[in-house]
């Protein structure tokens, strides 16, 4: 084992464990941001109740993204909690990601949330979306949508210059090469609004895109060959 790879086990196993002491025992200021997300499996297992396997036929790709929008105000939620209390940016650049999964053995949905890692200059990187895909839980095989916070936006190299932060190329081509991303999968990149954005748009909180994976990776690869 050499050393990249040893300080790359140091640095996930510290995010592991920072993460573990932040949901045992830390606060934050917005009681919106503690939220437990609760599945419906759960939910009978506390009333006593036997687990319901649902039928794969009623979770298409429409019934799928209906409750995406369901429950996309708790996954934004679950992002911005991934960028304030998740992240480990040596110089402050924090970015939350939060994903709706889906079982489809058991018909289950789940949030899961994390936040981009990098200790110190010359550190290896670990992007929101990477770490995000390593702390699924192994049963959720569909990534109906994520949803991604970042406070400050960067230009992209494709040449594309977004109004959000998007997913850097890298963690786009680990996404696309990942088998529980579809390319309708949903993605919902928001930031907050500043003096410099247009004053219709200072009415809401965020400013947001929302667009298939699919759109995402048309979107970047068109201005490349533009560049």
């Amino acid at each position: 084992m050499n050393r990249v790879s040893i300080n790359i086990d140091i640095t996930v196993y510290v995010c592991y464990i920072k993460t573990f002491l932040i949901r045992a025992f830390g606060h934050h200021r917005e009681e919106e941001m503690n939220l437990e997300v609760m599945t419906d499996n759960r939910l009978l297992a506390m009333f006593g109740k036997q687990s319901v396997v649902s039928d794969r036929r009623v979770h298409s790709v429409t019934h799928l993204q209906r409750k995406w929008l369901q429950a996309l105000p708790a996954v934004n939620r679950m992002a911005i909690q991934g960028a304030r209390l998740m992240c480990f940016s040596y110089r402050n650049f924090r970015v939350g990601v939060a994903g709706y999964c889906y079982c489809r053995a058991t018909g289950e949905f789940c949030i899961v949330n994390a936040g981009n890692l990098k200790l110190w200059q010359g550190c290896c990187k670990f992007c929101g979306e990477m770490t995000f895909r390593r702390v699924i839980p192994e049963r959720f095989d569909c990534i109906v949508g994520i949803s991604i916070y970042g406070e400050e936006v960067q230009a992209d190299p494709s040449g594309h210059t977004p109004r959000t932060l998007h997913p850097c190329p890298p963690c786009r081509d680990e996404l696309e090469a990942d088998p529980r991303v579809a390319p309708w999968m949903r993605v919902f990149t928001f930031r907050p609004w500043t003096p410099g954005d247009p004053p219709e748009e200072r009415r809401e909180k965020f400013v947001r895109e929302h667009r298939s994976f699919r759109q995402l990776l048309r979107l970047h690869r068109n201005d490349s060959r533009c560049g």
